[in-house]
């Protein structure tokens, strides 16, 4: 019995060492509209929606603001996002989210902070460099559309492009 708890101990326990997420925290200081804005838990929820956001919880003082101001309500958040693997930086994610907060009925940025964004953006992808998903894709594009062995009879008489196409827009445009 023994043999068998310590095997669905070491299951339960067993670290997948190809996983592993990077995560950035952006503190952030809101203005709530009681008439239009809702109030702060429905916020925390509508921010939670946002799709790199991982965690949001209210940040006490000293360090955060937690003030019923009148008409407005005044909270500092801390939001735990993941920084997507696409090659996209904390800067980029940070502004992305921070854009659709603003976006929100009755929510309005004050002020954010994005603390150590230097050392997260060390490992992103230097210029110059090639991320690895654009390496080859020339190469890969002619394999996938260019192997047919048809002449290029009309109405299809021009020969596709292998070269990458532009990039989609950002999230939210």
């Amino acid at each position: 019995m023994k043999k068998l708890f310590e095997s669905w101990k070491n299951f339960i326990n067993e670290v997948d060492p190809s996983y592993f997420q990077e995560t950035f925290d952006i503190f952030v200081l809101l203005s709530i509209s009681k008439d239009t804005g809702g109030n702060r838990e429905q916020i925390k929820n509508d921010i939670r929606a946002i799709a790199e956001v991982l965690t949001v919880a209210p940040v006490d003082p000293p360090k955060g603001i937690q003030r019923d101001v009148g008409v407005k309500i005044l909270t500092t958040l801390k939001i735990h996002c993941r920084q997507p693997s696409r090659g996209n930086t904390p800067r980029f994610v940070s502004k992305v989210v921070l854009q659709k907060i603003q976006r929100m009925r009755g929510v309005k940025v004050l002020k954010y902070d994005i603390p150590n964004i230097a050392q997260l953006e060390e490992t992103d992808v230097t210029p110059g460099t090639l991320p690895q998903y654009v390496k080859g894709h020339s190469r890969k594009k002619k394999r996938l559309i260019g192997k047919g062995g048809q002449k290029n009879t009309p109405p299809y008489v021009s020969r596709p492009s292998y070269k990458r196409s532009k990039s989609a827009p950002p999230m939210g445009e």
